[in-house]
């Protein structure tokens, strides 16, 4: 993955020439931008002619874009200042036609979990779009990515990956593919642990809001990361005990006999009372001051 603080997009990958689209969501100053500066005739709700047709007043739309042009300009100031409209850049083979890509991206959104239940797949939401694109394994993404060359997207809320451009390319080999394998596509376990990461982070995002000290590093999420698993692993469930928790961490560290610890633990049901045994436990280990 490449991340920037600003965006890249290139005319090209290898010698041979690239095209880019813009799939943004539907907000009336979307449109009023679309219609008013798009120089492209290849503009379309991307849930037209889809199984998602009937709800075309919400579906997201996709045009193509030049580099440097009006329309991409008002779509990245958008993004970078979190004003109302937001979107995804997807860049494929110039060969590649507009209807072949529509098809493509159609076909991917319908999404079926491993345990059979279906859903739609959001990927042209940004905040989806950095987990389901950016924590997945790499070989998952390359082939959910089929003729789509390159991924790009910034996330405005708060992740390991707050406020940069992000970018996703697939194998070379991808680049001619224009028609999909698999529809619905399956999630991977890769993706599902990625979307699933999106939910704990936002608890993670809740508690860093209030915490401002914190300078969130890479190193930090992944250290808090940490912290929510054990808060997990202990039957930590509201946000009032999981805070406290990491406030424990914070102050006093962990404790040396974790094992032993977590087994109590989890045979605790209440959640006051876990904390207090794990307080207890640091006070034994004189890593604790009340």
């Amino acid at each position: 993955m490449l991340v920037s603080k600003s965006l890249n997009l290139n005319d090209s990958r290898q010698g041979k020439h690239l095209s880019h689209y813009l799939i943004a969501n539907n907000t009336p100053e979307m449109l009023a931008n679309l219609y008013c500066h798009s120089d492209s005739a290849d503009i379309r709700p991307l849930y037209l002619d889809s199984d998602f047709s009937h709800f075309l007043d919400i579906s997201p739309y996709i045009t193509k874009v030049e580099i440097g042009d009006t329309l991409l300009n008002l779509f990245v100031n958008s993004t970078e200042t979190g004003n109302s409209w937001s979107g995804v850049i997807v860049s494929t083979s110039s060969t590649l036609t507009f209807e072949a890509l529509i098809l493509h991206l159609q076909e991917r959104l319908m999404t079926t979990f491993s345990e059979g239940r279906k859903g739609v797949m959001h990927y042209y939401n940004p905040v989806v779009a950095d987990y389901f694109i950016g924590e997945s394994n790499y070989d998952d993404t390359a082939r959910w990515l089929g003729p789509i060359v390159q991924f790009t997207w910034r996330n405005q809320t708060l992740s390991p990956r707050f406020n940069l451009w992000c970018s996703v390319e697939s194998p070379q080999s991808n680049k001619d593919k224009s028609t999909t394998t698999q529809s619905p596509w399956v999630l991977t376990s890769s993706q599902e642990k990625a979307l699933e990461q999106l939910y704990d982070d936002k608890i993670l995002a809740s508690y860093f809001k209030n915490n401002i000290q914190l300078k969130l590093t890479p190193d930090i999420w992944k250290q808090y990361r940490e912290y929510f698993k054990r808060s997990e692993e202990m039957g930590l469930v509201d946000k009032q005990y999981i805070f406290e928790f990491f406030k424990i961490i914070e102050r006093n560290g962990l404790p040396h006999r974790e094992k032993t610890l977590y087994t109590k633990l989890v045979s605790t049901k209440n959640q006051e009372d876990k904390l207090k045994i794990y307080k207890h436990a640091l006070q034994r280990e004189e890593l604790y001051v009340s």
